[in-house]
């Protein structure tokens, strides 16, 4: 869909939607609410994939791999950040948190995580049960944790210089 109004955007949640996508549609975020909503074996997307890193930096590896530190710096002081305001239920303060990384996805290969950020801005601002919102915030944390074992298991600077 398009141009969907945040009261629209509820309205679809609560009639038993699982998703929605807005215009213009990534492939990658197609396939991953189809993959997410649908049995598949294999699943396509990469916690974090090195090709759309680089794409993302227009095709300059420095960049990517700069870009990719930043990242894993904003979800290492992201985490404590969101737990805690997850205790004290300020679930606007963890919008705009899971926002601004959702934003720092735009520019790194993490689709897995985008995905999750989206989802959980967007049910915080559809006005959904805190008991979803948690849920979502722990599948989150979750793929913030993949991330960071990726990280520690593989050096992002050598993978972009072999593409």
């Amino acid at each position: 869909t398009a141009n969907v109004l945040e009261e629209e955007k509820r309205h679809l949640l609560e009639t038993h939607f699982c998703e929605y996508l807005t215009k213009p549609i990534s492939e990658d975020d197609l396939i991953h609410t189809i993959e997410e909503y649908c049995s598949t074996e294999t699943k396509s997307l990469d916690i974090i994939n090195p090709q759309l890193s680089l794409k993302l930096a227009n095709h300059k590896k420095d960049l990517a791999a700069d870009m990719f530190e930043m990242f894993i710096s904003d979800i290492e002081q992201a985490q404590v950040t969101l737990l805690s305001l997850q205790q004290e239920k300020k679930y606007s303060h963890i919008a705009n948190l899971v926002h601004k990384l959702h934003g720092a996805c735009c520019y790194t290969g993490a689709p897995t995580f985008k995905h999750s950020c989206k989802t959980l801005e967007d049910t915080i601002n559809a006005g959904n049960s805190e008991e979803l919102a948690d849920e979502q915030l722990d599948k989150l944390l979750s793929d913030a944790k993949d991330i960071i074992q990726w990280q520690k298991n593989n050096n992002m600077q050598a993978l972009l210089a072999t593409l």
